[in-house]
Parts: C-alpha cells; structure tokens; sequence
C-alpha cells in the first residue's frame, strides 16, 4: 500500500488520478483492481468520488468511426448502431467504464 508521508496533496491527487487511470483501461472491477495493485479499496473508492467532482464526472469515449453507424436520441437515450442488426440504447447517464466494458464484451476495440 501506497505510504502518504511526505506527500504534497497535488501529489497525492496526481498519483490516484494515475492509478484510477490504470483502473479504467484495465477494465477489471474496482476491487480486484485493489487487490493486485495493493491498494485500499475503500481509499480507492474515496479519490474516484473525489476526482469525479472535481472532473464534472463525466467523460466523452471515442468510438472507432468504422463501429458506429449512426447515432441519435432527442430523449434521455441515445441509440448506438453497430451494424444493421445491432441497435444498443443506452441512457444518457450510463457510466463511462460501463460503456466500455460493454463495447470490450461486443469486440469493439476503442
């Protein structure tokens, strides 16, 4: 586990924006990410709260543009069209890791 002392709060912040960084293109739960990295879990979860507020929280995910054919939705959906007989709808608010985790699962590389 990682030892604080020392540590400017810039410093810290740099390196759980790294590790959750790591987390994210990793596409393993939370916790097993903790547990192979020696991290706390719960520390883990605290900074990922933490720098979601300070990021807005929301991020944009690049799609290959040879994936998506099309994409709309006026409502709080939008429609992602990978091909002529796969149609995902998805609400707006859908988390970014779970997006991804569901594009891995369908073979879209990002």
């Amino acid at each position: 586990m990682r030892n604080y002392e020392g540590l400017s709060r810039e410093e810290r912040k740099e390196y759980w924006q790294q590790q959750l960084k790591k987390w994210r293109e990793s596409g393993i739960r939370q916790r097993k990410f903790c547990e192979i990295n020696d991290l706390n879990y719960k520390t883990f979860c605290y900074w990922n709260r933490r720098l979601k507020k300070v990021d807005g929280g929301k991020k944009l995910i690049k799609l290959p543009s040879k994936i998506v054919k099309g994409l709309s939705g006026p409502d709080n959906n939008f429609e992602l069209i990978i091909s002529d007989s796969m149609k995902i709808r998805i609400p707006w608010s859908f988390e970014e890791d779970s997006l991804k985790r569901l594009l891995k699962t369908l073979g879209v590389s990002l």
